[in-house]
């Protein structure tokens, strides 16, 4: 079986949407009319506040002033008028939905690209012969005619990079999930991400054994713009930079010197980060099963404290009940929703607030106030955070499983990508509107009693 069969499913979505039209002026521009179109599509209109943080976001993210002055003055309650539309009347017909074509918001089709050719003969030009080679191979041709369906953005690793991985020994499956980690739905434009900060794209990969994510969220990269206009992929331990990009018929083929690292669990990811290895012990040394436990469940934001917070904590320290106010269930936090958002609840049952200022950003339970020293971990199930510092235990013995108090606002924090398939941004959504109810697994329930009735100090 080659590598490359199951790529065309990974990679084009097999979805339909109803067409759902909001009620934008006929004046207004394309970029305009799209972010609403596809925050209304997304399920937004549920709760208006998320709605406006969401379909404003897009617009500053994606339009020109003017368009953005145009966008903001059509209030959610315009635009959401048609997600629930009146019944139809006796008699009449119901139409049917509108497809939308992957790689255009509008439902215009894309078109196919003239040559499958012109995919490898660009990746060689960006020095990616061997990713070239994989390509224009007969399995491959499927994988680029598929990605001329639609925008694509493939962050291709060069020769010398591809060279360093066991590809002979990979299994197909494993193969593919690289590329498809690798690529990205749309046209990464440099100029159109946020001036600081991180930026957080949703990549083709998506499902088990690799990815974790609520409502079968694709796994994403974390992007950071440079003041001169370079783009840098931020991974927990090394920044890699990309070169400048190659169009090749719908195409963006932007070539960097390192292979991208697929996230991994939470303990495999926890152990390659040094500040965290004072908390890898203790866990550890008292509930080795933890980690294996949280990596079962979908959705989790851990504000993991560094050495120097672990390093002279007052006696009888309660350890369990501080972790589970460190850990947010059911939703991602990544820092650009922490951006958009004011507090969630902890696994313990605290509040946590989030403060954004020219200092840094912080998060405070009670009367602790920890800074976020390092932001945007990528698990296969979520993020963590480095703070340093400890919130107090949790006050009572939480009830299992605990309801998910936090609106999974995740997909507020999403930066929307020019061209996009629709279809995957639906997919993302569908199940994790502003309002989605997740309750803790029953994974949670054994691990997290175990610890707080057999807890220990440090």
């Amino acid at each position: 079986m080659s590598a490359f069969t199951s790529l065309s499913g990974a990679l084009l979505l097999a979805l339909s949407l109803n067409h759902v039209s909001a009620q934008v002026p006929a004046n207004v521009s394309p970029c305009v009319r799209n972010c609403a179109t596809v925050k209304v599509s997304e399920g937004y209109c549920s709760n208006p506040q998320i709605f406006s943080t969401a379909y404003d976001q897009c617009l500053r993210q994606n339009c020109n002033g003017g368009d953005i002055a145009a966008g903001l003055a059509l209030t959610p309650a315009v635009l959401c008028a048609t997600a629930n539309p009146p019944p139809t009347a006796p008699g009449t017909a119901t139409p049917a939905p509108l497809p939308v074509t992957a790689g255009n918001a509008t439902g215009t089709p894309v078109p196919a690209g003239n040559s499958t050719g012109a995919i490898p003969n660009a990746l060689r030009a960006a020095g990616a012969g061997t990713l070239a080679t994989l390509i224009g191979s007969p399995a491959g041709q499927s994988y680029a005619s598929e990605l001329q369906q639609g925008p694509h953005t493939v962050f291709a690793p060069v020769d010398s990079a591809l060279a360093q991985l066991p590809l002979n020994s990979t299994s197909p499956a494993d193969l593919t999930a690289l590329l498809n980690y690798h690529t990205v739905p749309g046209t990464v434009d440099v100029a159109r991400l946020p001036p600081t900060g991180h930026a957080i794209v949703r990549t083709a990969l998506r499902g088990a054994p690799h990815v974790n994510l609520p409502a079968n969220d694709s796994q994403v990269l974390v992007l950071a713009a440079q003041p001169n206009g370079v783009l840098t992929i931020i991974e927990p331990t090394r920044n890699i930079t990309v070169s400048n990009a190659t169009r090749a018929d719908n195409l963006e083929i932007a070539g960097i010197p390192n292979a991208l690292t697929i996230p991994g669990t939470i303990a495999a990811t926890a152990a390659a980060i040094p500040e965290l290895s004072s908390l890898i012990a203790a866990v550890n040394g008292s509930a080795p099963q933890l980690f294996q436990q949280l990596d079962q469940t979908p959705g989790l934001t851990i504000f993991a404290p560094i050495n120097a917070a672990l390093a002279n904590p007052p006696p009888n320290t309660n350890l369990p009940g501080i972790l589970v106010n460190h850990i947010v269930n059911g939703t991602v936090l990544y820092s650009t929703t922490i951006a958009n958002v004011t507090n969630a609840t902890s696994a313990g049952g605290s509040h946590i607030d989030f403060i954004n200022n020219g200092t840094g950003t912080y998060a405070r339970s009670g009367e602790k106030t920890l800074l976020i020293v390092q932001s945007d971990i990528i698990t296969r199930n979520g993020v963590i955070h480095l703070v340093n510092g400890l919130f107090d235990p949790s006050t009572a013995t939480p009830t299992f499983p605990l309801p998910n108090q936090n609106n999974a606002t995740e997909t507020a924090g999403i930066t929307q990508v020019e061209g996009a398939n629709l279809t995957t941004a639906a997919q993302n959504a569908q199940q994790s509107s502003a309002l989605r109810s997740v309750s803790s697994p029953g994974s949670l329930v054994a691990v997290f009693t175990m610890l707080l009735v057999g807890a220990f100090v440090l």
